[in-house]
């Protein structure tokens, strides 16, 4: 509970790492098992948990919890199997195949009013992610979740400078958002690329792997079990020296996961502005 009390008091972004890291696995056994029939199974079961995952964040209340070690896991893998359970209902009894915006009744619900748009903006950017922005915006104009979950994509700083022919790690403003992105979205993985330029100074041999693994090991700082969400590579000739990103798997969200990130999203910023 003390992990979740971090996420929902502080926004403490490696709470929620923390909390994906330990319980995701069960989760996905899970809905697996209970997905077993649909020949799409592993993807369904990862779209499932992503979206009970975001929704316990949301609804978990610790003063109700129930007498159990791990109270919140218990609540994640209560919305897992229910939202499991209800998905393969539905694909048994329908002819034709399920859409991840059928999870929810309107999926072109504005939960934000374009009037609300300008005062909301600042304080989104500043406590989330540009694409969690993007799909605020989509919302208000009225675009599907399916459509929405399209269209915000993680993006992430395309490359960070180094000096010729050194290792040493100048700016960090661009990593920071990268640290945070990594922070915010639990499944994200990416693969870290250094490169080097192919003459002079900057010929080292492994070089390019060097700035990668100094860049991976900025970004974990202090939560070491980031490193597993990275895959640090080199080297590659290029013209000039930099590391840049690749997004391996995890930067989309389903349909219905968007949607319950919005929602949180923005009743955290009402919550915040009633104070």
């Amino acid at each position: 509970m003390e992990l979740h009390r971090r996420w929902w008091a502080l926004h403490d972004q490696h709470a929620v790492s923390e909390l994906w890291r330990r319980h995701q696995r069960v989760a996905v056994h899970v809905a697996s098992r209970l997905l077993h029939t649909s020949p799409d199974a592993a993807p369904l079961a990862l779209g499932v948990c992503d979206e009970a995952f975001v929704k316990a964040l949301r609804t978990f209340q610790p003063g109700r919890a129930a007498a159990t070690d791990r109270p919140f896991r218990a609540w994640f893998l209560h919305l897992t199997r229910s939202a499991a359970i209800d998905l393969a209902r539905r694909r048994r009894v329908q002819t034709e195949p399920e859409t991840e915006t059928a999870v929810w009744h309107d999926p072109s619900e504005q939960l934000v009013t374009q009037q609300q748009l300008a005062s909301a903006r600042a304080w989104v950017l500043q406590h989330f992610l540009p694409s969690d922005w993007t799909a605020i915006e989509l919302s208000a104009e009225g675009w599907s979740w399916q459509d929405i979950a399209q269209r915000s994509q993680v993006t992430l700083p395309e490359e960070i400078a180094f000096q010729s022919g050194s290792e040493e790690l100048t700016q960090r403003r661009d990593l920071v958002v990268v640290q945070r992105t990594l922070q915010m979205c639990p499944r994200l993985v990416l693969r870290v690329i250094g490169t080097q330029m192919p003459s002079g100074r900057d010929a080292r041999p492994g070089l390019g792997l060097l700035r990668a693994k100094v860049v991976a090991e900025v970004l974990c700082g202090p939560t070491p079990s980031l490193a597993r969400r990275l895959e640090a590579l080199g080297t590659e000739d290029r013209g000039e020296p930099r590391v840049r990103f690749e997004v391996v798997s995890g930067g989309l969200r389903t349909a219905a996961a968007q949607r319950v990130r919005v929602q949180t999203i923005l009743e955290r910023y009402r919550a915040v502005g009633e104070r």
